[in-house]
């Protein structure tokens, strides 16, 4: 964050920098194995915490806010992918996401995205 508009990096509108922006943090981990040239599988884990979005002026007070203040969002999940390709045009992908999300601030999350979701997607693709 920074009061002079000037040095808040930005492009087309979007801010640059890491998504989650100041006053939050992030763990995360994953692994991928590859049995064979036709057969691999994925798993990712996630857990963050986002406190309220600061103002620019917030970074003068003294003293400073303490990590993770005012309104906050937790997220935490874990994915799984399995990949088989039987023959090379043909690929079938298995992938499965679990979700909780809390938010305090309303408008930060899409409210469908709130609570503990599951999510299955079965896809079948055949590349030339």
């Amino acid at each position: 964050m920074n009061s002079v508009d000037a040095q808040l990096y930005s492009n087309d509108g979007y801010k640059m920098g890491h998504w989650i922006e100041s006053n939050g943090d992030v763990i995360a981990g994953g692994i991928k194995k590859t049995f064979t040239a036709a057969l691999s599988s994925e798993i990712n884990l996630w857990y963050f915490r986002k406190g309220k979005t600061e103002d620019p002026v917030e970074q003068y007070r003294s003293p400073y806010p303490e990590f993770l203040y005012g309104s906050k969002r937790y997220e935490k999940g874990i994915e799984f992918n399995i990949s088989y390709s039987p023959i090379i045009p043909v690929s079938v992908m298995l992938n499965y996401i679990y979700t909780d999300i809390s938010d305090d601030e309303s408008f930060r999350t899409t409210p469908f995205k709130i609570g503990k979701k599951n999510s299955i997607m079965l896809k079948l693709s055949y590349q030339m």
